[in-house]
């Protein structure tokens, strides 16, 4: 249980582990290798409603100001185009393409599923220069291989307020994507989520936009 209170997931996440856990030593037991199940003592996790915590725009500027170029780049990442922290950790040079549109970037999220998200072009050639530099990936690790996820959401936190943490980065995405566009299949496409009632659950929707709405509802009547 004291493993699990320390994850940093979302609700979602967190679900779904909780499920896998249960149904994992629940199959131990019957098959008699444990004698009891040690995570019947694991309390479900609350429905409710999701709340949305993005870093704000003006926290996010000064942050990429201060902080040093690597994590600048872990962080535009997941600002700009929503990767988690586990998917900035493992981008590769050779996840960056170039197709009809311009630059893409494929990356392989949770349950190895991929999903292409366009790139600008600033930060393409970013991720480009870099990662040629580093022989292939982009955050290489001391023994080969990529950081850890664990290890990148610690180098990006430490930039942060202490109330947000790598994921209010990712919440930025949703809420300024959905903002632009207001296409919510969109957004979930590029977030890599399964289901649209996640992605509602990380958009947070400016005074601007409620009062957008209530105008048009007052010029139309």
């Amino acid at each position: 249980m004291q493993w699990f209170a320390t994850r940093d997931w979302s609700p979602e996440t967190r679900r779904s582990a909780r499920s896998a856990m249960t149904g994992f030593y629940a199959w131990a037991v019957t098959t008699k290798r444990l004698p009891e199940n040690p995570a019947d003592g694991l309390p479900p996790i609350p429905t409710g409603t999701p709340r949305p915590h993005p870093v704000p725009e003006d926290v996010l500027h000064d942050v990429l100001v201060t902080c040093t170029p690597r994590v600048a780049l872990m962080i535009r990442l997941a600002a700009e185009l929503g990767l988690r922290r586990a998917e900035v950790a493992g981008v590769h040079r050779d996840d960056l393409r170039r197709d009809l549109t311009g630059w893409v970037l494929v990356v392989t999220g949770k349950g190895r599923k991929q999903r292409v998200i366009p790139v600008p072009e600033n930060l393409a050639m970013r991720i480009r220069d870099e990662a040629d530099a580093n022989f292939g990936y982009l955050f290489p690790g001391q023994h080969g291989g990529h950081l850890s996820a664990a290890w990148v959401g610690r180098l990006v936190g430490r930039e942060l307020p202490h109330h947000l943490s790598m994921h209010s980065l990712r919440h930025r995405f949703a809420s300024a994507a959905y903002g632009a566009t207001t296409d919510l299949l969109t957004v979930q496409q590029l977030l890599g989520h399964s289901n649209p009632r996640t992605t509602m659950g990380y958009v947070a929707l400016g005074a601007d936009a409620a009062r957008r709405a209530v105008n048009a509802v007052s010029t139309a009547a």
